[in-house]
């Protein structure tokens, strides 16, 4: 009997001793999770807003250690709400197209020197639109191109800005300084039937110390949606590219789908 339980005891060691091993090698080789993912390696911490019926944005946390995660995805603050108001989601960061990632820098400010950071873009808000202002939409205090006709109109009166072709845009530009530097109103096509308005202060020695770009519009994506977005006036080349890379980026964030 003794003999039985003695094979026994050497048994359960035996099997105790093959298990510590085992798990020794597969964390070596770098051990997979029940989900397929390395246990030493850290997930993106995420969080969902829901912006309409049609729209819940994920974004993930400025903490993201991955090169591809910082380029590919929306960026915010999700130890906070981001809403303001009627839902709307602010703050929110992603990385202008064409430009370096570098996983080991701190994306969240934005500011380097005291001037944006050239790197990212700003998404101010995004805001769905109620019942309300999407019956407004088509006003002059909503539509771009109204907003565009009534500036031209008054600078034909007041002849202070000069019309040119910027990048693709339509554009007035300040023909003298104003508040020591000159500013740039653009209307830009984003798509087949919707207009921006952006505007950028210009760049040239002893301008704005701090030029940025602003695109303001309303969009009919995801039953209504009013957007605003900031960048360096450095990026206003990109402008278009810009646009895109952000709806892309809410495109495949979305959960409602």
């Amino acid at each position: 009997m003794s003999i039985g339980i003695n094979m026994s005891l050497r048994g359960l060691r035996s099997i105790r001793l093959f298990l510590c091993i085992t798990s020794i090698v597969l964390i070596s080789l770098g051990c997979k999770n029940s989900d397929g993912m390395h246990e030493d390696t850290k997930a993106v911490d995420k969080k969902a807003f829901f912006l309409n019926d049609r729209l819940e944005v994920v974004v993930a946390s400025f903490a993201v250690s991955n090169k591809d995660d910082i380029d590919q995805m929306l960026l915010g603050d999700i130890s906070a709400p981001g809403f303001y108001g009627n839902n709307s989601l602010h703050g929110l960061t992603f990385i202008a197209p064409g430009r370096e990632v570098d996983p080991k820098r701190d994306y969240k400010n934005g500011v380097i020197d005291g001037k944006l950071d050239v790197d990212i873009v700003r998404v101010l808000y995004i805001k769905p639109w109620n019942s309300v202002e999407h019956q407004r939409a088509t006003d002059a205090g909503k539509n771009a191109k109204i907003q565009w006709e009534n500036l031209k109109y008054w600078n034909d009166s007041l002849k202070e800005k000069n019309a040119e072709t910027i990048y693709g845009m339509e554009c007035l530009r300040d023909s003298k300084k104003v508040r020591g530097w000159r500013r740039i109103d653009c209307l830009a096509q984003r798509n087949s039937n919707e207009w921006m308005l952006i505007r950028a202060s210009e760049i040239y020695e002893g301008g704005a110390p701090n030029p940025i770009m602003h695109a303001q519009y309303y969009s009919e994506a995801y039953g209504g949606v009013e957007m605003s977005w900031i960048s360096s006036s450095w990026n206003l080349h990109q402008w278009k590219s810009i646009d895109q890379k952000l709806w892309m980026l809410i495109d495949q964030s979305n959960k409602i789908k």
